[in-house]
């Protein structure tokens, strides 16, 4: 279900940002939501992010530069589906400049879990 949610798998806690089927504003909504959350909880967290299907306007992508940069303290490990053509390249950007390649692309929502408890 889009939307921010916490998920266990194997007993592990995993935030989820599901932006399918989002605008802009739902987008932007929801990161706010997140950066709420991670910075209340003030915990290293597993997280999985995604982007399938969404378009990365510029207000999407500020909002997300914002969060990653006050929350990247906070990921103990990230992984995100639906990371192709452009939305590729921005993922690499992210990756380079704030998240130290800790942000993996996946194809699916298995292998990425897997990898977030491995």
């Amino acid at each position: 279900m889009p939307g921010l949610s916490v998920i266990q798998y194997k007993n592990q806690s995993i935030l989820v940002l599901d932006y399918r089927g989002m605008i802009e504003d739902e987008i932007i909504e929801t990161l706010i939501k997140a950066e709420e959350l991670l910075m209340k909880n003030q915990e290293p967290n597993l997280n999985l992010t995604i982007i399938s299907g969404v378009f990365a306007t510029k207000r999407v992508m500020d909002q997300a530069f914002k969060l990653a940069l006050r929350t990247q303290h906070l990921s103990k490990k990230g992984a995100i589906i639906g990371a192709d053509g452009s939305k590729r390249i921005i993922l690499e950007n992210l990756n380079k400049n704030l998240y130290n390649d800790g942000l993996k692309p996946f194809e699916n929502e298995e292998d990425a879990l897997e990898y977030l408890t491995s």
